[in-house]
């Protein structure tokens, strides 16, 4: 019995143990993992309360979490964007809350998500009990293992706060640079308007030297006084368009202002007639400008109750002289710019030196054609008229007739008188014959105390007719000199027709004087025509 052999063998099932040992390792690795994540991850049980966390987490708040409530340790506030902008499952982290609403804020509670909604992404806003503050973007779901028996939700905190600063920093310089650049726009397009101004006043500018290159042109071209009259009403109105005016002289007499041309009369509101002293433009001698929203005074000139009218008067002068006025006036308030008060004066200086050049043009003019002690027309006129008369005649074959007149006796006048008493009676002789012709007839002085009529298209019998009316005419006049009665004055007239006398103003003048030697020799005081024939 001693040599019987016992074996005990004893089997040991360790499937379950190397299982259990592996889910300690697994959950010890689980644990450091979370404990040792660069973020603040936090676990919580079914009631809300810390039961893991990472020592990130134990970081960011400051003091021991474990066994804590989450809500009150971590008291996270959401954004204002995010609640509003939340699905039915989660908030979408593209819409985050911006700086302009960081002011508006919801409480976040960790029954929500235990409740079964997730959070992925969502930026919210967290604040430790000392103070400091932190932006931070929470993924939040509910623990989704169904071998374990643990219940609740894990949280994951990172912490954007410095990435948050630098996106506000970058929309504070995004919102400065708008700022800036919409500024710099407002300066462009500013800019741009004043440019375009310019512009537009370079080119009115530019106009305005043309139109007035223009105006100086066809003035100087004009040769007389009524010429340049005409072209100022025709041109000066497009250099001051919308706008009324007019150019006023003062007469011989100086003692009236009158208007030679206007423009858009209906709106015109100055009078067309006044004294100078009437404008303060001419008492003044420079330029008045009455605006309605200014403290000015307006002319007298101007027509009462013109209602809202701005008014500028510009004196025209000539070698230091007033010679009258340009008037302008607007119903626009502030049309009469600082440079259309410029424009107004160079016109008006051009104006003043046009008409006085052609006024003393024609005043030479008239030295050249006239007789200085009759006033009438003196031979060289006569010649040069009587031949374009003819011509004249000739084409259209109208008659054209032609007095010689000569005072009787006139030596005894300066005899009997003296030379200035038969100064005197040629003078009343020139004024008397002015007033017999007509607009289209010429009187003249021909030589000594013998004078010439022309009278285009009159017949022989009407010229004849004519010469005993004048004839009879200057007996009636009252010759005195220095209180002294000169007797009456007579005249002897031979009257010759083109063409029944001549062809030629030669010979028709030379028919005339042969009547005029017959009348005198005949008698004097009294009418002969000429017997000549061509």
């Amino acid at each position: 019995m001693n040599n019987v052999k016992i074996t005990s063998l004893i089997v040991t099932d360790l499937t379950e143990k190397n299982r259990n040992e592996e889910i300690i390792i697994a959950e010890k690795l689980a644990r450091s993992i979370v404990e040792q994540a660069a973020e603040a991850i936090v676990v919580c049980d079914e009631n809300g309360q810390i039961i893991r966390a990472s020592i990130a987490a134990h970081q960011l708040c400051g003091q021991n979490l474990l066994f804590q409530p989450f809500d009150v340790i971590f008291p996270l506030q959401l954004y204002q964007s995010n609640w509003e902008t939340r699905s039915s499952e989660k908030l979408d982290a593209t819409k985050i809350g911006t700086e302009n609403n960081w002011e508006t804020k919801k409480s976040f509670s960790v029954l929500t998500v235990l409740k079964g909604e997730s959070f992925q992404g969502v930026e919210v806003f967290f604040q430790q009990k000392g103070g400091q503050q932190f932006n931070l973007l929470l993924n939040a779901r509910l623990l989704s293992n169904p071998e374990s028996s643990l219940k609740g939700c894990i949280l994951t905190l990172t912490d954007i706060t410095i990435r948050k600063q630098a996106e506000l920093e970058l929309q504070r310089a995004k919102a400065d640079l708008e700022t800036r650049v919409a500024e710099r726009t407002v300066q462009l397009q500013q800019l741009n308007a004043e440019l375009t101004n310019w512009v537009k006043e370079l080119e009115q500018r530019n106009h305005e030297i043309i139109l007035m290159g223009k105006l100086s042109d066809m003035l100087q071209a004009c040769l007389t006084v009524d010429e340049a009259y005409y072209t100022l009403s025709r041109l000066i109105q497009s250099l001051f368009p919308n706008m009324a005016g007019g150019v006023f002289l003062i007469n011989a007499s100086k003692n009236l202002v009158e208007a030679v041309t206007t423009w858009s009369d209906e709106t015109l509101v100055s009078q067309k007639i006044f004294t100078p002293r009437e404008c303060w433009g001419l008492r003044r001698g420079r330029t008045h400008l009455f605006a309605v929203d200014a403290c000015s005074l307006e002319c007298k000139h101007i027509i009462p109750n013109a209602l809202f009218t701005d008014t500028l008067c510009v004196p025209m002068m000539a070698q230091g002289k007033a010679m009258g006025v340009l008037h302008l006036s607007s119903h626009v308030p502030g049309q009469l710019t600082t440079a259309k008060k410029q424009l107004a004066v160079t016109v008006a200086e051009h104006i003043a030196l046009a008409l006085a050049n052609l006024k003393l043009h024609e005043t030479i003019q008239e030295q050249n054609i006239r007789d200085p002690l009759t006033g009438l027309f003196n031979r060289r006129y006569l010649e040069e008229s009587l031949e374009r008369e003819i011509q004249r005649a000739k084409r259209k074959q109208f008659c054209l007739g032609v007095m010689m007149l000569d005072v009787d006796y006139f030596k005894r006048f300066n005899d009997t008188f003296s030379h200035e008493a038969g100064d005197m009676v040629l003078r009343e002789l020139g004024r008397f014959l002015k007033k017999q012709v007509r607009l289209s007839e010429i009187a003249c002085r021909y030589g000594g105390e013998e004078m010439t009529l022309i009278l285009p298209e009159t017949s022989l019998e009407v010229a004849l007719e004519r010469a005993e009316q004048i004839r009879k005419g200057v007996k009636l006049l009252k010759l005195q000199n220095r209180n002294q009665n000169l007797g009456t004055m007579t005249l002897s007239v031979g009257v010759a027709c083109f063409p029944e006398h001549g062809l030629t103003a030669e010979s028709v003048i030379h028919a005339a004087d042969e009547a005029l030697y017959r009348a005198k020799k005949e008698g004097r005081d009294r009418v002969v025509c000429s017997e000549s024939r061509e």
